[in-house]
């Protein structure tokens, strides 16, 4: 038919074309949907830590009954349940040991108690496993199969993004009670097994202390050591004495109570013999003494000190008018014995 000398023609559809590519809603078989009726009934438990351990090492495939929970209804349909833990279940055989000692003494009783969180309602569960015909890449296959001939082949250069596995994903459900597991507190069991957890975060896996005895001869020889290399290094300067028999102070009443005894025996000291009698400082004592005594500036008895009149007791007076006879100190007593030693032919 035409119209206005221009004659209509039928465009024919192409059959092949779409708005989109029919692979993009072709099952390859990866994911399984059921429908809601088919889906399983579970409960879905949180443990603590520790009692995962327990199946860290166990084979993916390995059915492991965990235990038996025990549910107790009372009068008012309240529930109350407890997880006996199966002994057999602790599969520890290929652990390393440090799980194995941690666990050997594990609580065996739980309380399971609900709990309800906003998360855990959209909490699903999937399973998958490999498809079927799946083979690696470099499973079973020699060089001569991975394309090229000769001696030469072209290397395709690698990606750095590791390839995707085939799966076949399934769900399995979603949890119909959200639960927690507690130990038993009261349980002796329970509490030997928190205590050691708690001692061995604080000392840590070296609780080992070597406690080595050191004798005086050990300082003896270390001191030895140390005077056999001071000389290595001479700094200068003439190292200054030990001081042996250092005098300690004690309280100055008792200091007082000495010297009160001391000037009632002789009237005049001097500063070398009570040093000599008290053995305290000299600055110590000297401070000590300018409170109940005065120094004699000349005289026969110059340089000595002499008790306050109104300190010396009335019954005494007369009897202590003199001065202690001066010691000998130990130079001279060593200049004495060297005086009286002769050579013998």
């Amino acid at each position: 038919m035409a119209m206005n000398g221009v004659k209509m023609e039928g465009l024919k559809q192409d059959p092949d074309s779409g708005f989109m590519d029919d692979d993009f809603y072709e099952d390859t078989g990866e994911l399984s949907i059921p429908p809601p009726h088919s889906l399983q009934e579970f409960w879905l438990t949180r443990v603590p830590d520790w009692l995962l351990k327990a199946w860290e090492h166990a084979g993916v495939d390995d059915e492991i009954e965990i235990g038996k929970i025990a549910i107790k209804r009372n009068t008012m349909g309240n529930e109350q349940m407890k997880m006996l833990l199966n002994p057999g279940a602790l599969n520890l055989g290929v652990a390393p040991k440090d799980v194995k000692d941690e666990l050997k003494d594990i609580p065996r009783e739980y309380n399971v108690a609900p709990i309800s969180n906003a998360d855990d309602v959209n909490t699903y569960i999937f399973t998958e496993k490999d498809l079927p015909g799946y083979k690696p890449a470099a499973f079973g296959r020699s060089r001569t199969d991975m394309g090229g001939q000769g001696q030469y082949r072209v290397q395709k250069p690698r990606s750095k993004f590791r390839k995707a596995i085939p799966k076949h994903t399934s769900l399995v459900g979603t949890p119909s009670r959200i639960l927690e597991c507690i130990p038993e507190n009261l349980n002796a069991d329970t509490q030997n097994f928190l205590a050691k957890r708690t001692k061995k975060a604080i000392q840590g896996n070296n609780s080992k202390t070597n406690i080595t005895d050191f004798s005086a001869h050990s300082y003896a020889d270390g001191e030895r050591t140390q005077k056999a290399f001071m000389n290595f290094v001479d700094v200068g300067g003439k190292r200054k004495a030990r001081q042996e028999n250092k005098a300690a102070r004690i309280p100055k009443n008792e200091l007082l109570d000495q010297l009160h005894r001391l000037f009632d025996t002789y009237e005049y000291w001097a500063m070398k013999e009570l040093k000599k009698r008290t053995r305290q400082p000299e600055a110590y004592l000297k401070e000590t003494l300018n409170e109940i005594a005065a120094l004699v500036k000349s005289g026969p008895y110059a340089a000595h000190w002499k008790r306050n009149s109104d300190l010396n007791p009335n019954a005494i007076v007369a009897t202590i008018a003199d001065k202690p006879p001066e010691s000998k100190s130990d130079d001279d007593i060593g200049d004495e014995d060297e005086d009286e030693m002769e050579d013998v032919v």
